[in-house]
């Protein structure tokens, strides 16, 4: 997405990009072992902005005829992972003083998410 094949020039692609790269910064700055903080929220925030980044950069890109088709079909993966992590963040809770025996539940939901993110966008694309 960082590279795409249509120009995008303006000012707003530009801040686009750094606000994109800046939860990508987030998103690993938040994997570590630290206490007090609670990373794997702070991770899935990211993650979900940055697909709402993601969303913004298509549904520009979607004004251009060619590439409306491609533009719908990677803003309703960006969409179905929004909700994914909305889903998560309401449902899934686990206690900080717990956190250290159950990590296998965020390695299985950032397992998941990669996995579907992955397929939908090499497997079925091509």
């Amino acid at each position: 997405l960082f590279h795409s094949r249509f120009r995008m020039t303006q000012t707003w692609d530009g801040f686009l990009r750094f606000v994109y790269m800046a939860l990508v910064l987030m998103m690993g700055l938040s994997i570590g072992n630290a206490h007090n903080q609670t990373n794997q929220k702070l991770f899935l925030l990211s993650y979900m902005f940055g697909k709402l980044i993601m969303v913004l950069m298509f549904a520009k890109s979607c004004l251009i005829p060619r590439a409306r088709n491609h533009s719908v079909y990677m803003m309703v993966e960006d969409i179905i992972s929004i909700v994914v992590v909305i889903c998560v963040e309401a449902l899934v809770n686990v206690p900080e003083v717990r956190y250290e025996e159950q990590q296998w539940i965020w390695f299985l939901i950032y397992s998941v998410l990669f996995t579907v993110s992955w397929f939908y966008m090499v497997v079925l694309i091509y």
